[in-house]
């Protein structure tokens, strides 16, 4: 639980109606619950610590209504081994303001993209450990906005439309700019960050995106697990890679290409989910069944036959779970799986502060860190830690902090243990 209570009821509508988002739904409810909060040093930096990614939205949506953070057009910082770029699916773009709404769609994998929907959000810059790749290194503009019933980007990256979230420009409404910057610790250029977010100040006259940005740490940035090699055999994860591969996209694509190629992975994607669903637990699949009339279904067959006789140990197989995974990984990669030594934690950490002290003359307005060990990706064993050592290396670097514990160890682990989306 949290260490402190909520704030009274602030109405994003009212915000948004001195805001430029004009065209936004006019049906919006509040991002803060009713109650009191003792008071505060304003001149204290708020740190959130959440257990599962996606809550810490919760935080900042609330910092919003405080008016700690604009409410339109910042920056956030996300240190992480995953990008955490996708969209919930499904989900009603014009909900985008009704917090229960979001929170109830939103996961570990597609949390920061509706903040960018909803205009919260302008620039975001992930950086990356050495051995995240899911994304190219480099500088992207590109635009978030609605496709009939559905948010799109579009930015035509393999990542975006392996996820089936690419979208011609021409084809969306509503429409939020985003810049995205990729790179590791080493290689960040601020100076090419600075330039790039010239003029995402709001109308109050800030001017620079460092006046209003968010630190974001997943803990599982330091060391990551792939929590499905825990579930899955190496025979099943293989099985699943090559029913879900995506080929590698060409380097040069036309607009009328990717479009196709978006739509042979959604229908892809949705085959295999009807498949495993419809015939997970049909005890009478057989891989060389003559009704297994394509290589698809034969390799269903397959998996499903693998994991009747060997089960894996404290999870129930499901298709979600089954979905889940597959849509993790293809035949050229998987996810991200590094378990760091503690000596080399204590090392990234502090080139974490080293590159912190020099990024920017403002701290933060709020900082939110993930654990992400109940859901597999931070080592278990290490992840007090990291935390620890995270925790105090935010407040040697920016002084008087409140530190809000918003989790619950054992609880979540028990209503969590065979819930696990991909990052």
């Amino acid at each position: 639980m949290s260490d402190c209570e909520l704030i009274d009821d602030l109405d994003v509508a009212q915000l948004a109606a001195t805001s430029t988002l004009a065209d936004a739904p006019v049906d919006h409810q509040i991002y803060s619950a009713a109650g009191t909060t003792p008071a505060r040093n304003p001149r204290c930096l708020p740190v959130y610590v959440v257990e599962y990614h996606h809550h810490a939205i919760q935080h900042i949506h609330r910092q919003i209504a405080r008016k700690k953070l604009r409410f339109e057009a910042n920056t956030m910082v996300h240190f992480d081994s995953h990008p955490d770029l996708c969209f919930p699916r499904p989900f009603d773009p014009d909900r985008i303001f009704e917090k229960d709404y979001v929170y109830d769609n939103v996961n570990i994998e597609s949390w920061i993209l509706p903040l960018v929907y909803a205009g919260h959000l302008s620039d975001i810059v992930w950086v990356r450990p050495p051995w995240a790749d899911q994304i190219r290194d480099g500088l992207y503009h590109f635009r978030v906005g609605k496709d009939f019933n559905e948010v799109k980007v579009t930015l035509p990256e393999e990542y975006f439309v392996s996820e089936c979230l690419w979208a011609p420009e021409e084809s969306l409404c509503n429409m939020k700019d985003c810049t995205l910057y990729v790179a590791t610790l080493a290689d960040v250029d601020m100076g090419r960050i600075e330039k790039s977010c010239e003029g995402a100040g709001d109308d109050s006259g800030q001017e620079t995106w460092s006046a209003s940005w968010i630190l974001d740490i997943d803990l599982d940035y330091f060391s990551t697990e792939n929590p499905f090699e825990g579930i899955f055999s190496p025979k099943q994860l293989q099985i699943m890679r090559k029913l879900y591969d995506f080929p590698e996209l060409p380097q040069e694509l036309s607009g009328e290409r990717l479009k196709e190629l978006s739509q042979k992975r959604r229908d892809q994607l949705d085959d295999l989910q009807i498949i495993i669903g419809a015939n997970l637990h049909n005890s009478h699949l057989d891989e060389h069944d003559a009704e297994a009339d394509s290589e698809k279904e034969r390799l269903v067959a397959e998996l499903i036959k693998d994991l009747d006789e060997n089960p894996p140990k404290d999870h129930v197989i499901t298709p979600e779970l089954i979905h889940d995974a597959g849509c993790t990984m293809d035949l050229r990669s998987m996810l991200p799986h590094h378990v760091s030594s503690r000596e080399d934690v204590r090392r990234m950490v502090e080139e974490m502060a080293s590159f912190l002290g020099k990024l920017l003359p403002e701290k933060p307005k709020v900082v939110t860190i993930s654990r992400s060990s109940t859901d597999g990706y931070c080592p278990r064993e290490d992840v007090d830690f990291i935390q620890e050592q995270v925790i105090a290396m935010i407040e040697r670097l920016y002084g008087e902090c409140t530190i809000t514990r918003d989790y619950d160890d054992g609880l979540e682990a028990l209503q969590q243990k065979d819930h696990i989306v991909h990052g």
